[in-house]
């Protein structure tokens, strides 16, 4: 029941600024021109300055598991290689096709991930969680915007272009300039790191405002299906693979865990902005967003309820 709490405590909030912003648009509290400019603003300030938070501000204590790391990063770039190849058999469309590859693989780790690990296994899973996310956030980064070039305009038949491209993404940058500071101990003075922490803890509730502000419910009818199908891979198929995988490997309670968690996330709000912003299908990734984070209140309540039926937590 704790575990179910944590999950709805990280839910509900989401939905609440779905639904304030959703309502604002309905309320003609702002345009959809306002929404648009809001939405590039968080894509090119908000989401770089959250995600150079999160590198500047890794604990330098942690002691680092690097089979382990090794063997998370390996099974993402396996799923990531896998979906490309699959998915355009089953989309048709270039814009659909890298939103479809990114809502199967992209969880939102640190919002849910972190909290249920900590829940479920204590110390050591908070531990193991902060571990992967070190190695998991800039994968999860750079691949998406390998996947959303290669199905963008020229995409990957351009490789000079695709670097530029990568090299110069607001969200790349973020992760390259905080692991930078990280690395090379350089510390901000606090009243540029009080505005540049607050400021990027303004990024997902404001993609999450902008999307509820942008979201027609009229339009979900003729994506259903492909949000049925795609949902029901990443929060039940995806799981289960991991799950028995690492039992058959042997590994232990918390670390079996900590893959599962990672998997079994709801899709990373940056991903509607992402595809909002490089020629995806910001409808699409946004209603992946919304039904995923309401979706895992349930089907996360029903795998730890599963772990704990097995004897693995």
């Amino acid at each position: 029941m704790e575990a179910l709490m944590v999950s709805l405590n990280a839910v509900i909030p989401f939905v609440f600024y779905l639904a304030v912003g959703y309502g604002a648009r309905r309320l003609k509290l702002c345009t959809n021109e306002l929404l648009q400019g809001m939405n590039k603003l968080v894509f090119k300030a908000f989401f770089p300055l959250s995600l150079f938070w999160n590198m500047y501000t890794m604990d330098p204590s942690i002691e680092i598991d690097i089979p382990l790391l090794l063997a998370e990063g390996a099974s993402l770039i396996a799923l990531i290689v896998l979906l490309m190849l699959t998915v355009p058999w089953c989309v048709k469309e270039n814009p659909r096709r890298g939103v479809v590859v990114q809502a199967i693989y992209r969880s939102n780790c640190v919002l849910f991930a972190l909290p249920m690990a900590e829940v479920v296994m204590g110390e050591p899973g908070k531990i193991y969680a902060t571990m992967m996310l070190a190695v998991i956030v800039p994968i999860l980064n750079v691949s998406a915007v390998l996947v959303l070039e290669s199905f963008h305009g020229e995409g990957l038949t351009d490789p000079k272009k695709l670097i530029i491209n990568i090299l110069t993404n607001p969200l790349i940058d973020g992760i390259a300039v905080g692991a930078l500071f990280f690395a090379l101990g350089i510390h901000l003075p606090r009243f540029i790191e009080t505005p540049v922490k607050n400021m990027g803890s303004m990024a997902t509730p404001l993609a999450l405002f902008i999307l509820g502000g942008t979201l027609e419910f009229s339009q979900v009818g003729k994506n259903l299906k492909c949000l049925t199908v795609a949902m029901g891979i990443k929060l039940l198929v995806i799981p289960l693979v991991v799950t028995v995988i690492t039992t058959l490997a042997g590994l232990s309670d918390v670390v079996r865990f900590t893959f599962f968690i990672i998997y079994a996330t709801p899709v990373a709000t940056s991903s509607y902005v992402m595809a909002q912003n490089m020629g995806g299908d910001g409808e699409l990734a946004g209603q992946f967003v919304v039904f995923s984070t309401v979706a895992s209140a349930l089907t996360l309540f029903i795998w730890v309820y599963a772990y704990a039926a097995l004897g693995f937590v």
